[in-house]
């Protein structure tokens, strides 16, 4: 009589056991950065440009960023955003001077970038001129601060920190 006591009791234990174990939602590890592929080339900004109104990059729901170079074949890394870092990003990239900056600018282009944003299927790209002085263009909006935003924009993809 005591060993099947013994035996319900291990049955019920055990019962519990998986029990919990079925219902405990389980979580799977943050996804924060990833490696992706470059949409096609844009050509960059244009190398002239009279700085212009417009939102340069739209509010919406943005999941990942990542800085293409000129010609990039190869996987780049890219970073998960987070929804308050979306919209921190756009406000940045919205408020860029429509003025050229004061001070000496470079008179040759600099490294031409695309900062692709993703929403839903839907890539935007913003194309940038990271030379001092630097252009930073899309769809007829332009401004200066290709430089600062190449560098705001790589720390973040590199460090998750804006």
């Amino acid at each position: 009589m005591a060993v099947l006591a013994v035996a319900i009791l291990a049955i019920i234990a055990a019962v519990t056991v998986v029990n919990r174990a079925l219902n405990t939602p389980q979580r799977l590890p943050a996804v924060e950065s990833m490696r992706v592929s470059c949409p096609a080339w844009s050509g960059g900004p244009p190398a002239t440009a009279t700085a212009g109104p417009g939102q340069l990059l739209p509010e919406a729901a943005y999941t990942l960023v990542y800085l293409c170079a000129d010609g990039e074949t190869q996987p780049v890394p890219g970073r998960v955003l987070t929804r308050i870092d979306a919209d921190v990003l756009v406000h940045r990239i919205n408020a860029l001077p429509t003025e050229r900056p004061p001070g000496p600018c470079a008179t040759e282009r600099g490294p031409l970038f695309d900062a692709v944003f993703k929403s839903g299927s839907t890539n935007l790209v913003i194309q940038l001129d990271a030379a001092r002085c630097g252009l930073v263009h899309r769809a007829g909006a332009t401004r200066y601060g290709g430089d600062q935003l190449h560098r705001d924009l790589t720390r973040y993809i590199t460090t998750g920190h804006l």
